[in-house]
């Protein structure tokens, strides 16, 4: 799977189910466009859904979910191993 068909899947989810946040680009800061933890939590548990693997524990922090770029490079590093 390529990064851009990552990031497309990944705006996908993130304009289907939160719209209302209008991300303007794959930088953009989710948090900044609105995200709560509420939206984070089910955006994860879509992602999880969408790709077939769980987010490790350790990795559940704030940071690696600012952008739809951090999490698709993270999605990658899944669903290639």
């Amino acid at each position: 799977m390529e990064r851009n068909d990552v990031v497309m899947i990944l705006t996908d989810i993130e304009q289907s189910n939160f719209g209302e946040m209008d991300i303007k680009n794959c930088d953009g800061d989710l948090i900044e466009a609105g995200f709560d933890s509420m939206n984070i939590i089910n955006y994860i548990l879509m992602i999880e859904e969408r790709f077939g693997f769980e987010f490790d524990d350790d990795d559940l922090v704030l940071d690696n979910f600012r952008s739809i770029e951090k999490i698709a490079d993270y999605v990658l590093l899944k669903v290639e191993q």
